[in-house]
């Protein structure tokens, strides 16, 4: 959820949670906290945009590269052409020589016009994030306020979302990554690939959480829950657990903040809200 002021109606002037994604979803929370003590700009922040912004700014790096190195790379491929066909024409014909040096400029082609899956991770993981936070937003009529794409203190990385909500607080770690899931103990694997460092990069996500909301989180009972929220991936039947991390695709996870045992008061939800707002600034520059 996002901190929005109404511009109309009896509550004109007044700030109040709303969906990021109004008006698909219109579920709002009252705000009972001084708006004062709260940063709109940083709440409205879109999740996923720390990770858009580095797939924008790794995209025009490599493209000042491609327009820097072009006239040599060109002249290089039309020589390597050239090599090619004259090679090839000699043993095999002027046709199979055609053939080698269109080979030569389509792999030229593909070296620099192909976006590097390195490069286009960060994009599918923005767009994972996003679509994390559409499910998420469905949870505002359920009491659930929504941080996204925050830096937590003492960790160098950025979490993806923290909800805070009647059943607890959870720390989500987004996922948009292809393939059958398996859980072999305590080893989680994807598409047979062994994924230990997710479940630990969630895992201390959630701890940091823990120590930036310590002293609120101990008077209240409470820990965060970490949990990976796992787009196009083929998640177990039963087992869904893996260290004391959750896994759950974007409906699961709905189903799994929504459906657990109520643990917080609605004024303490937006209490923890509030201060989780303060303490934890975000990952991207408004």
């Amino acid at each position: 959820m996002v901190l929005r002021t109404a511009g109309r109606g009896r509550y004109e002037g007044q700030q109040f949670w709303g969906c990021s994604t109004y008006p698909k979803c219109r579920g709002t929370v009252a705000l009972t906290e001084d708006p004062a003590e709260l940063v709109a700009e940083r709440v409205s922040l879109a999740p996923g945009s720390s990770a858009q912004a580095e797939f924008e700014a790794r995209k025009r790096r490599r493209a000042e590269r491609i327009r820097q190195t072009w006239p040599v790379a060109v002249g290089l491929t039309l020589v390597t052409m050239l090599v090619a066909y004259l090679l090839t024409q000699a043993y095999f014909g002027p046709a199979w020589g055609s053939l080698a040096a269109s080979g030569v400029a389509l792999v030229f082609m593909g070296a620099y016009l192909q976006m590097p899956q390195t490069l286009d991770a960060w994009r599918i993981g923005a767009e994972g994030e996003r679509k994390t936070a559409q499910y998420l937003d469905g949870l505002a009529e359920a009491g659930f306020i929504v941080l996204h794409d925050r830096k937590v203190p003492g960790y160098g990385g950025n979490l993806d979302h923290v909800a805070i909500g009647p059943t607890g607080v959870w720390a989500i770690e987004t996922k948009n990554v292809a393939g059958k899931v398996e859980i072999d103990g305590d080893s989680l694997r994807i598409r047979s690939y062994r994924q230990d460092k997710m479940v630990d990069q969630v895992y201390r996500e959630a701890t940091a959480v823990q120590v930036a909301l310590g002293d609120s989180l101990t008077r209240l009972g409470l820990t965060v829950t970490p949990v990976i929220c796992l787009h196009r991936g083929e998640l177990p039947w039963f087992n869904k657990t893996v260290r004391g991390v959750r896994l759950a695709s974007g409906r699961q996870l709905v189903r799994l903040l929504r459906d657990g045992e109520v643990r917080i008061a609605p004024d303490d939800v937006r209490d923890l809200a509030a201060e989780a707002d303060r303490r934890l600034m975000p990952a991207a520059n408004p």
